[in-house]
């Protein structure tokens, strides 16, 4: 909406010049939103320790430079993963894996056995996609994501700046 086009009154409200009136840009947002749940893990056993705006004690110093030199050496070691490291897909309304649970209110779905729900377990863990640290020593993720949700929402302007954020209601 920054290069003008839009819905007129969005782009009036925060003195964007008008190129051409679109009042569907911003609309019909379509999110997967995945919550997280952080869990504590064994020493040891996380890779927060590769955050160095977090986590910079000595022994994590020590640990980054291990795991750089592991991985110049033989491409192997914590700088290989993906942070996604195990993922799972599955129907939340699955007598066999969920019995006495009825049946789905609304199956945006594919059909009756695809999924609708997926897992993805990871060795770190972040808040606010990484912008703030989370603190408690080694801790996992894990996140829950809806495959195909039926919610449609709005992203509209903070201001005329194209460095703020946008404002989005995901309804």
């Amino acid at each position: 909406m920054n290069s003008g086009i839009g819905p007129v009154d969005e782009l009036k409200k925060h003195n964007v010049h008008l190129v051409h009136d679109l009042s569907d840009v911003g609309g019909h947002l379509m999110d997967h939103p995945m919550p997280l749940l952080r869990f504590r893990t064994l020493p040891g056993e996380s890779l927060n320790f590769l955050n160095e705006k977090y986590n910079n004690t000595f022994y994590d110093k020590l640990k980054r430079s291990r795991a750089i030199a592991q991985y110049l050496l033989s491409k192997s070691g914590a700088l290989t993963t993906n942070i996604a490291e195990a993922a799972c897909f599955f129907r939340s309304d699955n007598p066999k894996l969920f019995p006495g649970l009825p049946p789905l209110d609304e199956d945006s779905t594919s059909g009756p056995d695809a999924p609708d729900l997926e897992l993805i377990v990871m060795p770190i863990a972040f808040k606010n996609h990484g912008l703030e640290p989370v603190t408690g020593g080694d801790l996992m993720s894990i996140g829950t994501i809806a495959l195909r949700p039926t919610s449609t929402g709005r992203i509209t302007l903070r201001s005329n700046n194209p460095f703020d954020p946008p404002v989005i209601d995901p309804k």
